[in-house]
C-alpha cells in the first residue's frame, strides 16, 4: 500500500474530545438502531447538531459506526478519492480490492460512519504498528486515514470514529494510539490535540533512488 501523507487530512473543522464517562459503547443500548446491517455494527448514536446544551444533544439524525464491508467499496472510494485525490481512483480501487480480499497488511481495519438512511459520511483506517514515534510499544494502532465530508463536519462526526477507532485498538491489544500529518497542516493538529493526541516530534523524511552498477562491473 502506497504510504501517504497526510495521513489525516480533517481540514477548517473538528470535534471537541469526547470525555470517557461519554464513550459511545456505554450508549448503545439506549439508542435503537434502524435499517443497519447489525452484523458490522459497532456503535449507534445521535449526532450532535448543537440543538441543546446537553454532552449529547438531541439529534435529527442517528449516527452509526460500523466496519466496512465489500458492499461499501464505492462509498469508500468515493471519500478516499476526497481525501487523497493525488493517488486517483484506480489506485485507491485496486487497493479496496485487495483489503476486501485480505491481501493487505495495512489497513488492518476500516470503520465507516453512516446515517440511517445508509449515507456514508466519514471513514477511519487503521493498522497496528510495530514502531510509531515516541511510543514506548512494540504494538501501536495507527491512525492511516480519516476523513468526514465537509457538509457533516462540526456534528460529533469525526469524535465518533476516533472513539470506535480508540476501542477497537484496546481489543487488539494496544495501549498507544498514534497518527501523523505533514509539518504544516495546522488545522490537522488543532484536531488531534481537541482529540485528546499530544504532539510528539517534528521530523522530514528523506529519500534517493540509487542507480544500478553497470553489468560485468566488479
Amino acid at each position: 500500500m502506497i504510504r501517504r501523507q497526510p495521513a489525516v487530512e480533517y481540514l477548517n473543522h473538528f470535534d471537541p474530545p469526547i470525555a470517557d464517562d461519554q464513550r459511545m459503547g456505554r450508549f448503545v443500548a439506549a439508542v435503537p438502531c434502524v435499517a443497519l446491517d447489525t452484523d458490522h455494527l459497532l456503535y449507534s448514536y445521535p449526532s450532535d447538531d448543537g440543538g441543546s446544551s446537553s454532552a449529547f444533544p438531541v439529534a435529527q439524525h442517528m449516527i452509526a459506526i460500523r466496519r466496512a464491508t465489500a458492499a461499501d467499496a464505492q462509498d469508500w472510494l468515493r471519500l478516499r478519492e476526497a481525501l487523497w485525490p493525488e493517488d486517483g481512483a484506480p489506485s485507491h480501487a485496486a487497493e479496496i480490492e485487495q483489503f476486501f480480499a485480505g491481501k493487505l497488511q495495512m489497513p488492518l481495519e476500516v470503520l465507516l460512519a453512516a446515517e440511517a438512511s445508509g449515507a456514508v459520511l466519514g471513514f477511519a483506517e487503521l493498522s497496528i504498528r510495530s514502531y510509531a514515534e515516541d511510543c514506548v510499544t512494540d504494538r501501536v494502532a495507527y491512525l492511516e486515514g480519516w476523513y468526514v465530508v465537509p457538509e457533516s463536519r462540526r456534528k460529533g462526526v469525526g469524535r465518533l470514529l476516533i472513539a470506535a477507532a480508540e476501542d477497537w485498538a484496546l481489543a487488539q491489544g494496544c495501549s498507544e494510539f498514534a497518527s501523523d500529518a505533514l509539518i504544516d497542516n495546522h488545522d490537522s493538529a488543532v484536531a488531534h490535540k481537541a482529540l485528546g493526541f499530544v504532539e510528539t516530534v517534528q521530523i522530514r523524511c528523506f529519500r534517493k533512488s540509487l542507480a544500478q552498477p553497470p553489468r560485468g562491473r566488479d
